[in-house]
């Protein structure tokens, strides 16, 4: 049987912890790694095996942000890297033992769609998980330009709960040096710490809070004289997240709350950038009055969604 992609704005990624950081995914390129986060995303947990999607050149080119006259050339590149790219997992134990397996069992391309099916050797990593998983949305990384900003976006996605910064309430949280050359296959490259943060860790940041997905600053942790990890801050970017996640709730105080918080982000961050026009004045005056009511009702949210 062979399904049509699902590229709702919903879809989620849904994956163990232990497939993001694993050997062997850090050297994907661009377009390889969203075919792959494209093939992942349509697993469900509810799945007893994997089937094979099909997905057309015209859609995967708009969903990825390529150009369409490139999709029969890239299809052929791309099937031919997914086909031999192998992840590894070590054992924490002895360093010597080790499992390897490729990703994709099948790719092929007809001159009008993609297909694919993800390799059965997978299953352990997107399949009946239970616990120590993310499921960060598939629409997060498709319009992104840079392969560091996929990889460190999927890590802190992890560190997140899968979710995105509230407009009060910044997420904090620290990711070691090692894990971050590890998922953006820099081991060996950028070995000044110095040009790691200009060429992968701020590059990545920059297109992140670009996207509105959230504005991250970060601090150097050191052992000696040694920066080993980061300590880093995400902050509320944008609303898009929220209106996504808020609309097929039902309509309680706690859902007006975000509606109209939102709203007054948005009214806010405009304020900086031009003159508000007269209306949009006393609409903003009205929400920090309304908003100002409800504060209780967004811990009680947040916290109960965390």
């Amino acid at each position: 049987m062979i399904n049509k992609v699902d590229t709702r704005e919903s879809v989620r990624i849904i994956t163990s912890n232990r497939l993001i950081t694993a050997n062997g995914l850090g050297n994907l390129s661009l377009y390889a790694r969203k075919l792959f986060l494209l093939a992942i995303s349509q697993c469900r947990q509810s799945d007893k095996e994997f089937f094979e999607y099909q997905i057309s050149a015209s859609d995967f080119a708009e969903l990825t942000k390529v150009r369409k006259d490139h999709i029969c050339e890239m299809a052929n590149k791309l099937t031919d890297e997914l086909l031999q790219t192998v992840i590894v997992e070590q054992s924490t134990k002895k360093s010597d033992i080790f499992l390897k397996f490729t990703i994709f069992s099948k790719c092929s391309y007809d001159g009008s769609s993609l297909y694919f099916k993800l390799n059965p050797d997978m299953t352990d990593f997107l399949l009946h998980l239970r616990k120590n998983f993310s499921k960060p949305l598939l629409r997060d990384f498709m319009p992104m330009k840079s392969i560091f900003s996929m990889t460190i976006w999927h890590l802190m996605q992890r560190e997140m709960q899968s979710l995105k910064p509230d407009p009060e309430r910044p997420m904090y949280f620290r990711l070691a040096l090692d894990e971050l050359r590890t998922v953006t296959g820099t081991e060996e490259k950028f070995q000044r710490i110095s040009q790691f943060k200009s060429k992968v860790l701020n590059k990545a940041i920059d297109e992140i809070k670009a996207l509105e997905l959230a504005d991250i600053t970060y601090t150097d942790v050191k052992k000696g004289h040694s920066v080993v990890a980061f300590d880093f801050t995400a902050r509320f970017a944008g609303i898009d997240y929220y209106n996504l996640f808020f609309a097929p709730l039902p309509d309680t105080p706690q859902k007006d709350y975000i509606v109209k918080r939102t709203r007054l982000v948005k009214l806010r961050s405009e304020a900086k950038e031009r003159p508000l026009t007269t209306d949009e004045k006393k609409e903003m005056d009205a929400l920090e009055l309304e908003v100002g009511q409800f504060n209780s009702f967004s811990r009680q949210l947040f916290e109960k969604n965390s």
